[in-house]
């Protein structure tokens, strides 16, 4: 079993599979979590240099596009396949239910089943990054029937799959099908100990698609519940934060509260300087953000300022 598992999580670390204009330092994030659980996956994956966002709708971070022109997922596909598979793993090989489980025949099937809907989501993944999302929904599809037979309709591990696919609607532009099922993986999720950073993720990836379609209010919340449960969870200075600063101020930027964004944008780019490998593309987008944000209160020469230091990083 343990053979198949290490088979099956061999995923690629990309830019186009996290989506976010720090997605090295989101792989970053699940390496440190899983280094002392499952270092062969640590070991095996390939990790690819931040390459850029591209273009953008609005905000530093929503509605992104990649260079090629296809739309980028939210945040978390990778995440997701790689917590649900070690979850499984985790549950199937531990002594306790060896032991409660070895009498019974069905054993084997089950843990089969189990290997088959990762493979699936695996496989669903590598067809939606590759723009295929025909294959990669009917993939995702038959993931989720195959563990909800086995897991039942309840169980918190069906999150990832769902989750899964609700990104691949919203890349899609189908927003009504990507809210319901991020709705049902949250309901899951919660039922998870906090602090739960897949429930951090989770709720800024709806809050993007709220934002998506003007939902401004309703994804504020959103923002800040995941602000909050990620600075729990990781700390106040955590690179993973900053896209959700970032999210959150551009809601705020939206709804003309410029008072408000402006702090958030400087705790971002606070962030994103201290990295080690920062991301040029990504500082400045978020410059950009507060520029604008001085524009709309009127503060000219702020906004000259952070102009000046966007035509010297370009340079």
């Amino acid at each position: 079993m343990a053979a198949a598992i290490r088979q099956l999580v061999r995923i690629r670390l990309s830019t186009q599979a996290i989506g976010t204009a720090w997605p090295h330092r989101w792989c970053g994030v699940v390496r440190s979590e899983l280094r002392s659980t499952a270092p062969w996956i640590i070991d095996n994956g390939r990790r690819k240099p931040c390459r850029g966002v591209g273009t953008m709708a609005s905000g530093p971070i929503t509605q992104m596009r990649r260079q090629d022109g296809a739309r980028s997922c939210p945040i978390g596909p990778w995440f997701r396949t790689v917590w649900w598979t070690l979850s499984i793993a985790i549950a199937c090989n531990s002594p306790a239910t060896a032991s409660a489980t070895s009498a019974q025949r069905g054993r084997t099937e089950t843990q089969t089943a189990l290997s088959e809907a990762i493979e699936l989501n695996r496989q669903a993944l590598d067809k939606q990054h590759a723009g295929h999302s025909t294959e990669a929904e009917a993939l995702y599809k038959r993931s989720i029937a195959m563990a909800e037979k086995v897991l039942g309709p309840a169980h918190p591990e069906l999150a990832a799959p769902l989750g899964n696919l609700a990104s691949l609607y919203q890349s899609n532009g189908r927003f009504p099908e990507a809210e319901g099922l991020y709705q049902r993986s949250l309901v899951l999720l919660r039922k998870l100990p906090e602090p739960n950073m897949s429930l951090g993720i989770e709720l800024n990836n709806l809050g993007m698609l709220y934002v998506s379609e003007s939902r401004y209010r309703e994804a504020e919340g959103l923002f800040q519940k995941s602000l909050s449960i990620l600075n729990l969870r990781l700390g106040p200075e955590h690179p993973a934060l900053a896209s959700v600063l970032s999210n959150l101020g551009s809601v705020y930027t939206q709804l003309g509260r410029y008072e408000e964004a402006e702090p958030l944008f400087r705790r971002c780019l606070a962030i994103a300087e201290k990295m080690e490998r920062p991301c040029p593309t990504a500082k400045t987008k978020i410059l950009q953000s507060l520029r604008n944000v001085y524009l709309q209160q009127g503060r000219v020469g702020d906004a000259e300022a952070i102009a000046a230091r966007i035509r010297k990083l370009n340079d």
